[in-house]
């Protein structure tokens, strides 16, 4: 029997869901054009979704006319579904191309930063060139410093070319609109990163979080916390922690009463070279690995205050120390004969240093600015580069802190002279106040100059990296972009590269016993570097010097080049060190990669046991189960490239001054906290107060921080307060609980007063008065 109203409805039915999908089509099939949102892609769909939806109802509606209404109306469902299928695959081509689209904007913008930026350094390089032929130091100087302030602006042009262009291809604020959560969600966040920056973004982004967080005290999306840890668990499982190897340590056997210190590896790694003190003074000297052939380099000249700080790669010169300690009123141990400058002294032995059958001490000038009231210490930490050109320092001051600075030696008759110098630490303000009163956090760039690496490339230095820690950091000096190396809640000094790139070695306080860890309790949850602001570098030397009850040395830690990650923090290999010495921060690499090198001093005050040992000693860790890098097989020295970025004029030198007042700092993705600080004029690096209120403050999405820390007063000549009670939740749950305190200068090593307990992600960590650590000691 026919059945001429069905046919007519589904006839009807089919006309609608073609012609929906013919007027759908045309925004589905052909892809945004490159830069689009690849939300407009999810919002078609969308919209072709809600259009089939209505289709299909009025396709129901219409078979009630029909003979065989639940025939009609099965026949409806199968062509909804073959629809919502079209709008699904649609959208998926748009996405894909709306990727691509993005991936090729990206790649254009990158391809015309490149030229940009490559050529105005040719056009800057010829620009020096030409400087070379003038006559007179003075007047070269003066033409490189503007060929480098026009590269800088050449540069500075290509960076803002590439910010247009880049702000060009990133999505728009639609994904908010279009309900993205979860990693979708959470990139938006980062949108606001480089130079590329879609602040209408960032913002609905911050918003959202913030109304989620304020409704359900949720801190995170939901897939967050679960992405986060995906994205850890997947980096662990590509780069899992090295098994630990096996390491033979021996002590170098120099002669009776030779005290060595401050060794470091000859070029051709078969020799040390170090300072030591004997019954006649202090000087240099070299010997083989094991002590034997011993040779004083600088007995000639008599006692000199000599330490270290690197060998020249034609093995004729060695770069010396030459600083004094904060609150000495003594004269340099090696005055300078330069008005207006200090001096670096560089050991020079003819025909070499091994065989030195005649040797000086020849000063480099240090230029700095005699009438600058703030310099507490004009150079101290010098460092040569592996060029052997470029030598790096730090500058102490009293009212920002600490400047790395770096120099190309030239030498002259009878001295040497630094030309292009730079100033790498950032000389604008910590805290910048926008229009609307609020206040962002800058990167921290100050800190004390550490080491030269990857071939001279970049630079590490030592710095606050949040709560009262000290970490390590890494600075490219081409570009000026910082890398944070170390994140462990204890106390990291020096740290250093092994000559391939792919380990590293690092002077820590970190420990795998809980009952030697120093600073955990107080650094576990992770926070801003606001205390970093508040001479909370006090408590870092405490850390450093320690006391009767935390008197242990820097242990020297091997890790693989990726760091700590999850439960590995690196091999101690100065766990066999035994009960009487303890490891100094400063270790060095032989140049095949198989051995590292460290000094060792006496636990203070000496035990019974160890009455008649050493006040020093040198020790090699052998790292028996490695392959020696052929010669040269490490990453070659290269000329330190021209921190473009840097200030130069170190003799006007004055950067801005740390904060004074109240500011409130936006969490960068939601919450804020309110700092205020106070300082002592003339000692705002060592005295004043800080304190620090968080409210819902998150920086990652993942964790919010609630509670106050503070320092009341941070002084070096007083006792240092550091009350606390923070709690932390979210993905991590934490918290800190202080009432410690500490004394002050000159010893840093008084005992703890009060206790500190914290503890994040199921870590805890206490320590209380007198300086007892472990989870189960403090009443």
């Amino acid at each position: 029997m026919a059945r001429p109203p069905l046919a007519h409805s589904a006839t009807r039915a089919l006309t609608s869901f073609a012609l929906a999908l013919a007027l759908l089509g045309p925004t589905l099939a052909s892809p945004p054009a490159a830069g689009a949102s690849c939300g407009a892609c999810r919002v078609a769909e969308a919209s072709c979704r809600r259009a089939v939806a209505r289709l299909a109802s009025a396709c129901h509606d219409d078979c009630v006319e029909a003979v065989d209404r639940n025939g009609c109306r099965a026949e409806c469902r199968v062509v909804r579904a073959e629809s919502l299928g079209v709008c699904e695959s649609d959208r998926g081509d748009c996405t894909a191309a709306c990727d691509l689209g993005g991936s090729v904007c990206d790649a254009s913008c990158r391809d015309g930063a490149g030229l940009c930026r490559r050529a105005a350094r040719d056009t800057a390089g010829t620009c020096r060139r030409a400087c070379s032929a003038l006559s007179g130091a003075d007047a070269r100087r003066g033409c490189r410093a503007v060929c480098k302030t026009e590269e800088g602006n050449a540069l500075h042009r290509c960076a803002g070319e590439a910010s247009v262009c880049v702000g060009g291809c990133l999505p728009a604020p639609v994904c908010i609109a279009s309900g993205w959560t979860g990693a979708a969600l959470t990139a938006c966040s980062a949108y606001c990163g480089g130079y590329a920056c879609d602040r209408t973004a960032a913002g609905a982004c911050g918003a959202a979080r913030t109304q989620l967080h304020a409704s359900s005290g949720e801190v995170a999306f939901p897939c967050d916390c679960q992405e986060a840890a995906a994205e850890d668990a997947a980096f662990a499982s590509a780069n899992p922690p090295p098994l630990p190897e096996p390491v033979a340590t021996s002590v170098v056997a120099l002669p009776p009463g030779v005290v060595p210190s401050a060794p470091l590896f000859h070029p051709d790694g078969q020799h040390l070279v170090f300072a030591f003190e004997d019954a006649q003074g202090t000087f240099l000297g070299v010997s083989e690995l094991d002590g034997s052939d011993f040779q004083c380099v600088t007995c000639p000249l008599g006692s000199l205050p000599i330490e270290p700080e690197g060998v020249f790669p034609d093995a004729s010169r060695v770069l010396l120390s030459n600083q004094i300690t904060i609150g000495d009123t003594s004269d340099l141990p090696f005055p300078s004969p330069f008005a207006g400058s200090g001096a670096v002294p560089i050991v020079e032995c003819s025909p070499s240093i091994l065989q030195c059958d005649s040797v000086e001490v020849v000063l480099g000038r240090i230029p700095f600015d005699e009438t600058d009231p703030s310099i507490a210490q004009m150079h101290r930490e010098f460092r040569l580069a592996p060029d052997g050109a470029h030598i790096g320092w730090t500058q102490v001051r009293s009212d920002t802190g600490t400047v790395l600075v770096i120099g190309e030696l030239r030498r002259e008759a009878s001295h040497y002279e630094l030309d292009d110098v730079e100033i790498l630490t950032d000389t604008g303000p910590r805290l910048v106040v926008d229009e609307a009163g609020r206040s962002v956090l800058t990167p921290n760039t100050a800190g004390e100059l550490k080491q030269f690496e990857r071939g001279g490339t970049h630079l590490t230095y030592i710095a606050g990296g949040g709560g009262l820690g000290f970490d390590v950091f890494e600075l490219d000096i081409a570009s000026g972009a910082v890398r944070r190396l170390t994140t462990h809640a204890d106390y990291d000094e020096t740290l250093h590269f092994s000559p391939d790139g792919a380990w590293f070695v690092v002077g820590s306080k970190r420990s795998a016993d809980p009952a030697r860890d120093v600073l955990e309790a107080f650094n576990l949850v992770p926070r801003p570097g606001f205390m970093a602001l508040a001479g909370s570098d006090l408590w870092g030397l405490w850390a450093f010097q320690g006391n009767a009850q935390t008197n242990r040395g820097l242990d020297v830690w091997l890790l693989d080049e990726h760091g700590a990650r999850g439960g590995y923090i690196g091999q101690n290999l100065s766990a066999g060190s035994g009960p009487c010495y303890k490891a100094r921060g400063r270790n060095d690499w032989s140049p095949d990669g198989t051995r590292v090198l460290n000094h060792e001093t006496l636990v203070q005050p000496v035990q019974p046991a160890c009455a008649g040992e050493s006040p020093g000693r040198i020790v090699v860790h052998h790292l028996i189960s490695r392959v020696p890098l052929p010669p040269g097989g490490g990453i070659p020295a290269v000329p330190t490239p021209d921190a473009l970025w840097a200030a130069t004029d170190i003799e006007g030198f004055r950067p801005a001054p740390l904060p004074v007042g109240d500011f409130v700092v936006p969490g960068a993705v939601f919450g804020e906290a309110r700092v205020g600080y106070t300082r002592t004029p003339g000692l705002e690096t060592v005295s004043g107060t800080a304190s620090v209120e968080y409210d819902d403050y998150s920086d990652d999405g993942l964790v919010v921080l609630n509670g106050h820390e503070a320092a009341s007063p941070f002084a070096v000549f007083a006792e240092n307060a550091y009350p606390a009670d923070l709690s932390a939740s979210g993905c991590y749950e934490g918290f800190l609980q202080s009432d410690a305190s500490i004394s002050g200068f000159p010893t840093f090593r008084g005992p703890l007063n009060g206790s500190a307990f914290g503890g994040f992600d199921g870590v805890q960590r206490e320590i209380c008065a007198p300086g007892v650590i472990g989870v189960d000691s403090c009443p």
